[in-house]
């Protein structure tokens, strides 16, 4: 039938289409602006160069020389600056120097003040991401304290992290924030934090740098716990929606289910009955393909953003290495914490071996 109610067949495939489409929807991301990621790289490089850093040890065995970081800094100084491709700004006179194998502090503050300028003439969201690498730097760079997160600046971080969050890598900015909020929480100082803090930051700067998906920091339990969260919300939500519009939800859901279950007995008089209940949705102006649509379409809206939701909090959970024993042993988490790939642990374990 073209213009009845047609047959609780119908009613499944639009169901189908529509979070299947939901479903793809919340695996397509979008990489975030390859420039505003690359100001926020030049403000954590400056945050070292201002500083007379060569940077945190090579990923080496071999022990190199402090002069190899700062030749490091002119190279990718020089990149940076070129990828952003600001006018009438030349990083010439710090390169210069860096490139002998010696800090250039008191050049790149003289030229920090025509960078900042220019950042700021190119496109407003340059110097928010610059300013957020070298405020980053600064933080990984600072002794831990009960206060530290409370600081203006900190506080400064997390607006610029909500105004980025569409230009930066996916679930980086929001994953951040949050990861940054729970450091703010704490209400004593978490085990070793001379180590954990610059660990902390270095893994931040990773995904917002886009070096890593914040995706790919997720174990399978991870998956498993965002998964549940999500249930639990969409079980909430059903709820609501019923209390809200009980007599039409009510009968939709009714006549839906009903139908399906009939459509199982298959024996005449269930057939019946199908028929009987095609009639009454007819009588209200639906049909049974326009049933499925509308619940896949409610299923679909609100499954995408609450699922990319559920991913940021679980990537949260997956790079927040401070919590009550971060570290103090290889074995699982305390109760509520998922660091299931033991990141604070390894990150101990590297900081042992560089000082051994």
């Amino acid at each position: 039938m073209t213009n009845g109610p047609g047959s609780i067949s119908d009613a499944e495939q639009p169901f189908v289409d529509a979070v299947r489409a939901a479903a793809k929807a919340a695996i397509t991301e979008v990489e975030g602006d390859a420039r505003v990621i690359d100001a926020f790289q030049l403000g954590w490089l400056m945050g070292d160069i201002i500083n007379a850093r060569s940077g945190p040890p090579f990923p080496v065995d071999v022990e190199m020389p402090e002069s190899a970081g700062f030749k490091y800094q002119a190279r990718r100084l020089t990149t940076l600056v070129g990828s952003l491709k600001l006018d009438r700004i030349d990083p010439g006179i710090v390169v210069s120097q860096l490139a002998e194998g010696t800090e250039a502090k008191d050049v790149a503050l003289k030229w920090r003040t025509d960078l900042a300028a220019a950042l700021r003439g190119a496109d407003s969201r340059y110097a928010k991401a610059y300013g957020l690498g070298e405020q980053l730097n600064r933080l990984r760079n600072e002794i831990f304290t009960t206060a530290l997160f409370a600081q203006p600046w900190v506080a400064a971080m997390l607006v610029a992290l909500d105004g980025l969050s569409t230009a930066m890598p996916p679930h980086a900015a929001r994953s951040v924030a949050n990861s940054i909020r729970k450091w703010e929480t704490l209400e004593t100082a978490p085990a070793n934090p001379e180590t954990l803090l610059p660990a902390q930051c270095d893994l931040w700067r990773t995904l917002l740098a886009g070096e890593k998906k914040g995706t790919e920091m997720l174990e399978p339990q991870n998956y498993l716990d965002a998964a549940e969260r999500l249930g639990q919300k969409l079980r909430g939500m059903g709820v609501t929606v019923l209390k809200r519009f009980p007599l039409l939800v009510g009968l939709i859901v009714f006549l839906f289910v009903g139908g399906i279950v009939l459509l199982i007995v298959g024996s005449s008089a269930g057939t019946t009955a199908v028929a009987g209940i095609s009639a009454v949705l007819a009588a209200f102006g639906l049909t049974w393909k326009g049933v499925g649509g509308a619940l896949g379409k409610l299923a679909g809206k609100v499954e995408s953003p609450l699922w990319g939701g559920e991913l940021d909090g679980a990537i949260t959970d997956a790079i927040t290495l401070a919590h009550s024993g971060a570290g103090s042993s290889p074995a699982a988490p305390p109760p509520g914490i998922r660091d299931y790939a033991g990141r604070a642990t390894r990150a101990l374990h590297a900081a042992g071996k560089r000082a051994g």
